[in-house]
């Protein structure tokens, strides 16, 4: 008999086990799957977009022949050239660059543990901006190809420092200290930037047509000398995203769970 109670004791526990974890993993799982359905839906909604930014414009082309252009491209055919040459790469460039500001934006969200933060707020953009509007009225350069290395510079200087400051001083470069530095950066940098512009007209004209941006013309020429950088920038983002979700509850629990804080934030200003 108590051989029999024994067994039935730990089959009974062995079942509450079970049903414990069965219910801690059915929302988990729940989570997972809704993600994963909310992902391939957006990504059908994509492939719908790109086709109709292939075959609707000035020149309307029929369905089949856009996706003929993709697979068999003709280079006798007009409505090809027009697809490969001109439809193709300006929406290309355009999910690019959808792509590089939705992950800065949650990155900068991440390190910043603020849903509302944006690349702006640790001083990248004021860095751009100034570097671009001492470029073009400095030194005359107009090109967009040319504009992006001083944009670079700009934004990684600025970050630099920002960090460096929020740095100082007792502790470590917390998300309050670090949106701080940015803000004051951001609008000095600002303040100079418009006392430029106020005074150069020929400035204004060029940084208002870079700053507002736009697809118009864009080609591969333009694309393809950034994409080792946005690749870089992605690879960079997915290294840094589990650090980034140890710290998004705190800093000490982040220690706790063996995240390196300043290497997760240097790592994640690179990747913006």
């Amino acid at each position: 008999m108590q051989v029999i109670k024994f067994n039935y004791l730990r089959q009974h526990v062995a079942a509450s086990r079970a049903t414990d974890r069965g219910h801690l993993m059915s929302p988990i799982r729940t989570l997972y799957g809704s993600r994963i359905l909310g992902l391939l839906a957006l990504s059908i909604c994509l492939a719908i977009v790109l086709i109709t930014s292939l075959a609707v414009g000035a020149h309307s082309i029929p369905l089949l022949t856009t996706l003929q252009s993709l697979w068999a491209f003709d280079p006798q055919s007009t409505d090809h050239l027009i697809i490969y040459e001109l439809r193709l790469p300006r929406t290309i460039v355009g999910i690019a660059i959808g792509l590089c500001l939705g992950i800065s934006g949650v990155l900068m969200q991440a390190i910043s543990r603020n849903p509302l933060a944006d690349p702006g707020l640790l001083g990248v953009n004021g860095g751009a901006s100034f570097c671009v509007v001492m470029a073009i009225w400095l030194f005359g350069v107009t090109s967009k190809n040319q504009l992006v290395w001083f944009a670079f510079l700009g934004a990684a200087c600025v970050s630099t420092l920002v960090y460096l400051l929020g740095s100082m001083g007792r502790g470590t470069a917390t998300p309050v200290r670090l949106t701080l530095a940015g803000a004051a950066l951001s609008a000095l940098l600002f303040a100079l930037i418009n006392a430029v512009l106020l005074t150069n007209q020929d400035t204004l004209e060029v940084f208002r047509f870079w700053a507002v941006g736009s697809l118009s013309g864009a080609n591969w020429d333009i694309l393809i000398p950034l994409t080792p950088f946005i690749v870089v920038g992605i690879i960079v983002a997915l290294l840094v995203a589990t650090s980034l979700n140890a710290i998004a509850l705190g800093d000490d629990t982040a220690k706790s769970l063996g995240a390196r804080l300043a290497l997760t934030r240097i790592l994640t200003l690179l990747s913006v």
